[in-house]
């Protein structure tokens, strides 16, 4: 059992060292539709399923104070917040998220108002601060992925901690049949000790009448 907690133990670590690896992504700018017009924004690759990067992105948003959003087309919109990582001014911050259950891609945009996009064009500055903010989500991963393996981990534990147990008592009933066995085949050995002694007496008896008819 020492062996077998180890192995998932070693194996949980294992898990913690390949996902704290495997979040790193890259982000570019891209005009896309948002609403009805193409507007510049930064797009970041994720090597993790939408569902991890929807609850990281939440948690991250949620630690900035950003609560209520509104739908615009495909993208999400948190009006005149302040993100203070981004600019101490307000800003209209633009969200969508694509992906499946294996790599997903972030979508921002951030207008200072009245259709103000930014871009690497006119303002470089907020457009790497955006860039970073959005490399500051991989933390917000990790921990969702690792909160997501602990998990997984716990129920095979449970499951082998139930199988062991199962095994443990399959074994006990074994012994105790065991045990029974031996009790019984004990009691028929002596048994037929016993039988044979007496076929033994009742062939001696069976001599001596013998004996006597022929005398």
């Amino acid at each position: 059992m020492k062996t077998l907690l180890s192995q998932i133990v070693f194996f949980s670590l294992c898990l913690f060292f390949v996902n704290t690896t495997a979040t790193a992504q890259t982000t570019r700018e891209a005009m896309v539709k948002i609403g009805k017009t193409q507007h510049n924004t930064i797009v970041a690759d994720f090597p993790c399923s939408k569902d991890i990067l929807e609850k990281a992105f939440n948690n991250k948003t949620e630690k900035e104070g950003l609560k209520k959003s509104k739908k615009v087309k495909d993208f999400r919109v948190f009006s005149e917040v302040n993100v203070p990582d981004i600019s101490p001014d307000k800003m209209d911050l633009y969200y969508n998220l694509e992906g499946n259950d294996s790599k997903s891609t972030l979508f921002i945009a951030i207008s200072k108002g009245y259709d103000n996009f930014i871009s690497s064009t006119n303002n470089p500055e907020m457009i790497a601060r955006v860039q970073d903010w959005i490399n500051s989500i991989n933390t917000e991963v990790k921990k969702v992925q690792l909160d997501i393996d602990i998990k997984k981990q716990e129920e095979v534990i449970k499951t082998a901690q139930k199988n062991y147990e199962s095994a443990k008592d399959n074994t006990k009933k074994l012994m105790e049949q065991k045990s029974k066995i031996e009790e019984e085949i004990k009691k028929s050995e002596q048994e037929e000790q016993k039988l044979n002694t007496e076929v033994g007496v009742q062939q001696s008896k069976l001599e001596s009448i013998k004996a006597t008819v022929i005398n």
